[in-house]
């Protein structure tokens, strides 16, 4: 129990802390797929809500989220919800994870999530 409460108790501290330092920053620039990422409240918070076999260790990784998208792998676009997304591979605890950026109308793009599930993979197109 107490790893939980600990756990918690560090979620809101990252949080706290990536709302006063990534929310509305200059975009995260992905050179290799030539795109611009920003951050906002919302990304934020699903980020943190998301489930993940390493949770703890998901919530860190939001603290570096500049550096881990600007060295992930850019898997493609798909469309998955009705959302166009565009899905980057990196790694967390030696094991595949995909981070999603979604195409916000009039927005550009914006970091929407984080999954360790495969399922994500599907119905993506590669880049050309």
């Amino acid at each position: 129990m107490n790893r939980d409460i600990n756990i918690s108790v560090r979620r809101k501290e990252i949080k706290k802390i990536a709302l006063s330092s990534l929310r509305n920053s200059e975009p995260i620039i992905h050179k290799k797929a030539d795109l611009k990422i920003s951050i906002t409240g919302g990304g934020i918070e699903e980020f943190l809500n998301q489930p993940h076999k390493h949770y703890a260790e998901k919530n860190e990784m939001l603290l570096d989220i500049r550096f881990v998208l600007e060295h992930s792998d850019y898997l493609g676009v798909s469309s998955l919800h009705g959302k166009t997304s565009h899905v980057f591979e990196t790694e967390l605890c030696g094991e595949k994870t995909w981070l999603i950026v979604n195409e916000v109308r009039g927005r550009g793009l914006a970091l929407y999530s984080i999954s360790d599930s495969d399922r994500v993979l599907s119905g993506i197109k590669k880049p050309i």
